[in-house]
């Protein structure tokens, strides 16, 4: 808790990822926005939704991963792989096939 000048408490502030209940940090969205769209102005709730469609897809992503892993092994790139490319899965087409570095 910080000192105001007058010598009262105050309480730190909650980060809006936070107070939308996100785990990632929505102030990277928003620096990543802001440098792909220099000219333009974003409302402070637009961060936020993109960080949780983000956050969601990377979650599904997970799951459809973590389905296809044997008793006792890690989620590995062979994983990732499947489940991106598999037709059923919720995450199939949200990423690029032809990027050279991406799965």
């Amino acid at each position: 808790m910080g000192k105001s000048e007058s010598g009262k408490t105050r309480k730190n502030p909650i980060r809006r990822y936070k107070r939308a209940q996100l785990v990632f940090p929505t102030h990277i969205v928003r620096r990543q926005l802001k440098a792909k769209m220099p000219n333009r102005r974003f409302q402070k709730e637009v961060e936020v939704l993109v960080t949780a469609l983000v956050e969601h897809s990377v979650e599904r992503l997970l799951l459809d991963a973590a389905a296809k892993v044997t008793k006792g092994a890690h989620i590995d790139s062979q994983h990732l792989h499947s489940a991106i490319n598999d037709k059923n899965s919720e995450v199939y087409g949200v990423f690029p096939k032809n990027v050279p570095g991406v799965f």
